[in-house]
């Protein structure tokens, strides 16, 4: 929908819904993703799209290798991974492009045509920010791009100013109906839940589930025999991938909650109820929103020097309740997975 400017001409896919921090969708690609969608004739919500990935559900950790340089990494938590975009393409009515160039800086030149081109069809794009948060591009005013961004809100960059990931959407037919999409989000969550991870390209593991738990226990417990810059290194990953994971949390609740409603009888009983598991959790992992005691994150206006060995006592406490209860909606979720 072209409008003139003083500029150049302004060319929009559509108006996509700004993306924001603490409006629970903290995990920034499938909050891009929830945004780019709403205008397509495939919208779907955050909640359902966490869901069908496994990201509602899912706990990850990555710890590096035995002697390696690094051993604690903020791509914890994040979605936009070859696992959930792959669950996420069978379930959108979409097929994901990904064009990821974290070895050539510089953005994409060679891709403004077809940056354009989508725009132009309708269809929005991902993209990475300079902070590797994923953002929306929704239009373009000459040679630059308009983007939706969670750390600065509405921005116009040129296309060299991208992050090193572009994501554009290609049809790819029919998305699943309701009951394909509720086996699906519950065969991730319990798949994820007792899948112990894979290697990482780097030297490291992405621990998943139980394992990813019981591996951030044990890192907090032996935080005081590690190195005092890998004690550091630690600190950001540990309260971003909490701060997710309490995110992910409050939109599987959501999301079990309204498909227990649109079944009814037994099965939407046992959703509930499922639900009702994690809203008990997430009422224990609040007490860092509201007593600002633990996972010190930037909510809690404290800073790494407040980080002490009984901040982390509580923390372990806390992870091993988060353990505890994913396995039981686990177990919960694999005994529903044969009545569907």
């Amino acid at each position: 929908m072209p409008a003139s400017s003083s500029d150049a001409t302004v060319t929009v896919s559509a108006s996509v819904p700004d993306l924001r921090w603490g409006t629970d969708r903290e995990t920034t690609y499938v909050g891009a993703l929830a945004s780019a969608l709403s205008v397509t004739a495939h919208p779907f919500t955050y909640d359902e799209l966490m869901a069908a990935s496994g990201l509602a559900f899912r706990t990850r950790w990555w710890r590096g290798a035995s002697g390696a340089d690094q051993q604690f990494c903020p791509s914890s938590p994040v979605g936009e991974f070859p696992r959930e975009m792959a669950r996420l393409d069978r379930a959108i009515g979409w097929v994901q492009q990904v064009d990821v160039r974290f070895d050539q800086p510089g953005g994409f030149p060679d891709r403004l045509d077809d940056i354009k081109g989508s725009i132009e069809a309708g269809l929005p794009l991902l993209a990475y920010n300079q902070n590797i948060n994923v953002g929306v591009v929704y239009g373009f005013q000459g040679e630059r791009l308009m983007v939706k961004d969670y750390d600065h809100g509405d921005l116009l960059v040129r296309v060299e100013e991208l992050g090193p990931m572009l994501i554009m959407l290609g049809d790819a037919g029919p998305p699943l109906g309701p009951d394909a999409w509720l086996k699906q989000a519950l065969q991730g969550a319990v798949g994820d839940y007792s899948d112990e991870g894979y290697d990482s390209t780097k030297p490291g593991r992405y621990h998943t589930g139980a394992a990813a738990l019981t591996q951030w226990m044990a890192d907090l417990e032996h935080w005081r025999e590690f190195e005092p810059d890998r004690q550091r290194e630690m600190f950001h990953p540990h309260w971003w991938t909490f701060d997710c994971l309490y995110d992910a949390r409050r939109a599987a609740a959501r999301y079990l909650h309204a498909e227990g409603e649109r079944l009814g009888g037994s099965l939407g009983v046992e959703l509930h109820a499922i639900a009702a598991l994690y809203e008990g959790l997430i009422k224990e992992l609040g007490r860092s929103f509201r007593a600002k005691d633990v996972f010190l994150g930037p909510w809690t206006e404290r800073a790494y020097e407040d980080w002490t060995d009984v901040v982390r006592a509580d923390e372990r406490s806390m992870l091993a309740r988060v353990k505890a209860v994913d396995g039981e909606a686990a177990t919960r979720m694999a005994a529903l997975l044969s009545r569907l």
